[in-house]
C-alpha cells in the first residue's frame, strides 16, 4: 500500500506565498491517506531554521527535536516538494503501518490513541 499527500497547510500563514522572510519557524499540517482510497489523516510538524533552534535552546537550555524539519531558510515550496517525495516513497502492507511511518516526520492525529474500555 502506498500513501498519497492530499493537502499541505499552515495555521500560521498562507503557504501559497512560498518563501517567508523574517520567519524562523512555521507550523505545517499535511493530510495523507492511502493512495487511490478514500480517507485521510493529519500530521503536524514544525519547519524551523538553526537560528530558531538556537533561540529556543537559549531560552531553556535544551530542545526536543521530534517532528521538526530543519532548513537554512523557510522555503515552503521546497518543504512541500520534500513532503511529497517522502510520502510517495513509503510502501507498507497496511494503512496503520504507513501512518506510523508518516508519524516519524509529523505528529499523527491518532498517535497514542487507544480505545476506551466500555465494559
Amino acid at each position: 500500500m502506498k500513501a498519497e499527500l492530499r493537502a499541505i497547510g499552515s495555521p500560521d500563514t498562507d503557504i501559497q506565498t512560498g518563501i517567508l522572510k523574517d520567519r524562523d519557524a512555521i507550523a505545517i499540517r499535511f493530510l495523507a491517506g492511502p493512495k487511490g482510497m478514500a480517507g485521510e489523516e493529519s500530521f503536524d510538524l514544525l519547519v524551523c531554521t538553526p537560528r530558531w533552534i538556537a533561540d529556543q535552546v537559549g531560552l531553556t537550555g535544551l530542545l526536543h527535536g521530534r517532528h521538526k524539519i530543519i532548513v537554512d531558510r523557510i522555503d515552503l515550496d521546497a518543504v512541500s516538494q520534500y513532503l511529497r517525495g517522502y510520502v510517495a516513497g513509503l510502501d507498507e502492507p497496511t494503512w496503520p503501518e504507513l501512518a506510523a511511518k508518516l508519524g516519524r516526520i509529523g505528529m499523527w492525529e491518532f498517535e497514542d490513541y487507544c480505545e476506551l474500555d466500555h465494559g
